[in-house]
């Protein structure tokens, strides 16, 4: 038997004597006992594991906006997010090497984008952790100090996100 769960595929062979898809008159196990079955079996891996996540709104002046346009990865300087060395800082797509009209910056449990907002006078910050609230709480500062930084190096003042 093969459950695909967040595009990661788990396959394993659940016996007959199991009780696992056999509950209440239906006999089909539910989602969330199936995902405990499997944990139990298999351990816990990325597509089952909680995660944490926010989105933050904060002002941005024009100027502040257009920092977006022109940053690149090369232009940043942390080497670590919340304490863990950072994989990869994207502006442009993987696959294509599209614009992505973003910054994001990817580690081991977890991850933040930053983008201008087309309509309004806001930058949105995402962030998700992979781990715990605390650990996005520190996903988050330091999301914060990066595009402050992004600002200071292109001689705008860091006004925004607190």
């Amino acid at each position: 038997m093969t459950r695909r769960f967040y595009g990661v595929s788990a396959s394993f062979r659940i016996p007959n004597s199991s009780r696992i898809g056999q509950t209440g008159k239906t006999g089909l196990a539910t989602l969330t006992e199936t995902i405990g079955w499997c944990q139990e079996k298999c351990g816990n891996f990325i597509g089952l594991r909680g995660h944490f996540y926010i989105r933050i709104d904060a002002p941005a002046t024009p100027e502040q906006k257009a920092v977006f346009k022109r940053f690149s990865p090369e232009m940043m300087t942390a080497k670590e997010l919340a304490g863990e060395p950072i994989i990869a800082a994207l502006t442009r797509a993987p696959g294509n090497d599209a614009d992505i009209g973003r910054l994001k910056v990817v580690v081991k449990s977890g991850w933040f984008a930053a983008r201008p907002s087309g309509t309004e006078d806001i930058y949105k910050v995402y962030a998700e952790s992979f781990r715990s609230e605390g650990h996005l709480q520190r996903i988050v500062k330091d999301a914060v100090t990066i595009i402050s930084g992004a600002f200071e190096a292109a001689g705008i003042p860091k006004e925004g996100i607190k």
